[in-house]
């Protein structure tokens, strides 16, 4: 059964760790990204967007690359949008392969194609980086850096608040599987497990959702300036028709509540404000409870790998440092320590709860309480994406580099591969056609036992 996530805000998951500007400035990632795009209002790339880049991969990827496969990957980009090739100069040592050789072969370019300079300039740039055969290594043009940003940290975004779950096989359905609180979908009635039917006068079972020009055919109309309104045709016990006022939202990245005497607490991302919002939302459940709580991080998609480890310090880790991951980088292997915190869960019963789009910061927070035995893991194997990124603000633009690959503690591989539940329980169209969850459903059994 083929199913995937689609969030209505732009999400880019991943361990974000914060690049080099940041060391020792004591500025939050944002001041930094509007300091460096102050420098450069335009968003046209220049030399040292290339320049610092070009440093950035041969320095600290996690994987070793020469000078030359970052001068041939910046050819490449740049031939794709000449679109004609560019031969690749023969210079006899490594280090001739230059940033400031490959930009003279942007200028020359431009001097010979008449076409615009910042254009050829990115092209190059994000050829250096797409030649690394990385997924999730990326660089971003200025005006797209503002969302990035958004996706990994958190914030604010016009939207109506709601997660949906697409399933193209056996049939092609859309179902709303998470209306944040407080949200314009919230607002008009629309719950967790409704049917999403139609967008206006777009219809799902008219649409083929493999189809990337199809798919925006239904967010695109979603989308739209605060104060407007979308009507959604939406089934739950019979088709409903619900206009949604579209509204800013401030992101939040957690949410806990109370079923029965159990505290369930849902982390969407392991943004920059994660303790913040937890621990509000945590402090805000007033009634008795058991010593239980359930951590649920299905479709989390990441975040930032100090919101994981305070996470992991302020539930089960005490003052002493722990081990959250194994490290490498290169050929080198270390060990990822997190200074301990209070503790709170360290008597808890904890069940984690994982589906196959739970990764990255999510993947080192079950991975770390599964091999230290803190707690029991249910649901589908993970995503797999056992790798850190860099966020690194360049004059605007974004530059987010694959700087480390984790394992587990224990040593379990990650990337490609995923952490394996203690307890493998499905949830599929059928369940969310009749308003099921059998993986909270057996969280809360194994409480029972």
């Amino acid at each position: 059964m083929r199913i995937f996530t689609v969030f209505l805000i732009i999400v880019f998951g991943g361990c974000g760790w914060f690049g080099p500007p940041k060391i020792g400035s004591g500025k939050s990632i944002t001041e930094l990204f509007a300091m460096e795009a102050a420098l450069n209002p335009s968003g046209r790339c220049s030399f040292m967007m290339l320049h610092r880049s070009f440093i950035e991969i041969n320095k600290s990827y996690y994987k070793k690359v020469s000078n030359k496969d970052v001068f041939k990957g910046g050819l490449k980009g740049l031939s794709k949008e000449l679109g004609k090739e560019v031969e690749l100069p023969e210079f006899k040592k490594d280090e001739e392969y230059s940033s400031e050789k490959l930009w003279e072969m942007v200028i020359g370019a431009r001097d010979t194609s008449n076409k615009n300079l910042s254009r050829l300039c990115y092209a190059t740039v994000q050829g250096t980086v797409s030649y690394l055969g990385d997924r999730f290594s990326t660089f971003v043009t200025a005006n797209m850096s503002k969302d990035f940003v958004r996706g990994v940290i958190g914030g604010n975004y016009v939207g109506i608040g709601v997660t949906f779950q697409i399933f193209v096989k056996p049939e092609q359905r859309i179902f709303i599987r998470t209306v944040h609180p407080n949200s314009p979908a919230a607002s008009a009635g629309l719950r967790d497990y409704d049917e999403l039917i139609a967008v206006e006068s777009v219809y799902v079972s008219k649409l083929n959702l493999k189809a990337a020009n199809d798919y925006t055919k239904i967010t695109s109309r979603i989308k739209g300036r605060a104060g407007t309104s979308v009507r959604l045709t939406i089934k739950r016990q019979g088709l409903k028709t619900v206009m949604v006022t579209r509204a800013k939202i401030t992101y939040k990245n957690a949410h806990c509540q109370l079923l029965g005497k159990i505290v369930y607490c849902r982390l969407f991302s392991f943004g920059e404000n994660l303790m913040k919002d937890f621990i509000e939302s945590y402090e805000s459940i007033k009634a008795e409870h058991d010593s239980k709580i359930i951590i649920d991080l299905r479709n989390n998609l990441g975040g930032l790998l100090g919101s994981a480890n305070s996470f992991l310090a302020y539930g089960w880790f005490n003052e002493f440092k722990f081990i959250g991951a194994t490290i490498k980088v290169r050929k080198e292997f270390t060990s990822l320590f997190g200074q301990g915190g209070k503790a709170n869960f360290k008597n808890y019963k904890t069940v984690v709860l994982v589906n196959h789009t739970s990764a990255s910061a999510s993947e080192i927070v079950a991975g770390a309480l599964q091999d230290h035995g803190k707690a029991v893991v249910i649901g589908t194997r993970t995503f797999g994406k056992g790798t850190v990124q860099a966020l690194m603000p360049v004059l605007g633009a974004a530059l987010n580099l694959t700087i480390r690959e984790y394992w587990t503690p224990l040593g379990d591989i990650v990337n490609k591969k995923g952490i394996s539940p203690n307890i493998e329980v499905q949830k599929g169209i059928e369940d969310f056609s009749n308003a099921r969850d059998p993986q909270l459903v057996a969280a809360v059994k194994y409480f029972n036992k």
